[in-house]
């Protein structure tokens, strides 16, 4: 099969383009997040300040691992493919690049359960046994997250005989895929998804302990009113926003991962299926940002002050200065001798042009 009956949508020029305009969005959001994070965060929100960053750029190392260092050229139904991204011209190997993408979404997942965790932890455990505990959780965590995959990792079979069995499973790959240089991560993909499902399941369990228990906690903490009405509803609305923050940019994996589990189930290729999916997952990050900074108010607020240059807050300055210059130069200071009938006028007067 030659290239001539490629369509642009299954080759490879086609993915970097998509990924290397992504990127030219995604760098400027995730600054503006990282801006958001660090310097606009409201007293209110100071404790989980640390907790959003570590999520926040845990995600901008995902986004720039795919979209602009590994870039992924994946075939899927078999696990394989190869590298289009920068670490290829720099002599890093292809397996190594693979570890390290895994190992950074399961990091990710990591972050999201720490965020979690800060939450539960300042609202319900400061003062309960979880404080000796829960350093070790976390530290447990990160470690599994970063060696989990180790097992696959050292399972990576012989390349040459790999290869031929890829060959086997897609006699009809197009000359320009038959002459890359190919990486098979795996031909019994047992290993592979075990590890992967095991990571899954533990942190998503953990994820899923924590929220119930800030949802139960919560709501009896509503029942005894146990803080203000004012209270219960900042805080309420707070981790609306983080289920939000938390939950979107996983809605967007539903498509992808739907793909692949089909593909590898029933043995199904598409090449410009396997390129959308490369897309899709090189989403994640960028759309964990936006969600950040947009369910928040006060990120709101001041990207939007940012984006518009400050034009809003400069006509409400002067809507207010200008006044204030012409009651000082018509209206003469009020002293503790002047008639109280002249004081009642001056500050009619003054009223009115405050209006």
């Amino acid at each position: 099969m030659n290239t001539t009956s490629l369509s642009y949508l299954h080759t490879p020029q086609f993915l970097n383009t998509v990924l290397d305009t992504m990127t030219f969005f995604e760098i400027p959001i995730h600054i503006l997040g990282v801006y958001c994070i660090l310097c606009k965060t409201p007293d209110p929100m100071k404790s989980v300040k640390w907790s959003m960053f570590n999520l926040l750029i845990w995600s901008l190392i995902l986004d720039l691992g795919i979209s602009v260092l590994t870039s992924p050229f994946l075939l899927f139904p078999t696990f394989s493919g190869y590298p289009l991204g920068v670490l290829k011209y720099i002599g890093v190997p292809t397996e190594i690049q693979t570890y390290s993408i895994v190992m950074v979404y399961a990091m990710v997942g990591t972050a999201i359960l720490t965020l979690f965790e800060n939450r539960y932890f300042l609202m319900f455990a400061r003062y309960h046994a979880w404080k000796n505990y829960r350093i070790k959780f976390l530290i447990i965590n990160y470690f599994l997250a970063s060696c989990f995959f180790i097992p696959a990792y050292f399972a990576i079979p012989e390349q040459t005989e790999a290869l031929r069995k890829v060959f086997e499973v897609l006699p009809q790959l197009p000359d320009v895929i038959l002459n890359a240089p190919l990486f098979v991560l795996a031909n019994d993909l047992g290993l592979v998804l075990l590890s992967v499902l095991l990571m899954t399941i533990l942190l998503v369990s953990e994820i899923g302990v924590l929220a119930l228990l800030l949802y139960l906690n919560m709501k009896k903490r509503t029942r005894r009113m146990a803080t203000s009405q004012y209270t219960l509803n900042l805080q309420k609305k707070f981790l609306r926003s983080i289920y939000l923050q938390v939950s979107t940019p996983f809605l967007i994996l539903i498509t992808p991962l739907s793909y692949t589990f089909f593909s590898v189930v029933f043995g199904f290729y598409n090449q410009a299926a396997n390129n959308m999916c490369t897309i899709f997952f090189a989403l994640h990050g960028l759309v964990s940002t936006l969600t950040c900074i947009l369910t928040h108010k006060t990120y709101r607020k001041s990207c939007f002050s940012l984006l518009t240059f400050n034009i809003l807050q400069k006509g409400t300055t002067s809507s207010i200065v200008v006044p204030s210059r012409l009651n000082r130069a018509a209206v003469p200071a009020v002293t503790g001798n002047t008639n109280s009938k002249v004081k009642t006028l001056i500050y009619s007067v003054n009223q009115k042009i405050r209006v």
